[in-house]
């Protein structure tokens, strides 16, 4: 779910919800999607997702680590992606 950060948080669950709803519709059976936002987890729960697999985005470092910018080069200053200490979480939802 791609959820804005100008997307209220008690608005994650409406939009998980008309997702899936859109997704019936068409004939879909199942959605499978990743949530690295907690609400947005928190609504694929309450909608009965399975969690199938979680990602944590501090497990390892996965880019140069540097306190200054380098020119072509990735870098964040502890060498990971995200400051979050969490993660991502996959779900699958049965539509049907």
């Amino acid at each position: 779910m791609a959820r804005s950060d100008d997307l209220p948080k008690e608005n994650a669950f409406e939009l998980v919800a008309a997702s899936a709803e859109h997704y019936r519709a068409l004939g879909y059976s199942y959605m499978v999607t990743e949530a690295t936002n907690q609400w947005t987890g928190a609504a694929f729960e309450a909608l009965g997702g399975v969690r199938v697999h979680f990602a944590p985005f501090q497990a390892q470092p996965a880019v140069h680590k540097s306190t200054e910018p380098l020119e072509d080069v990735t870098t964040s200053p502890n060498g990971f992606l995200s400051d979050k200490d969490s993660g991502g979480m996959f779900y699958v939802i049965r539509l049907a």
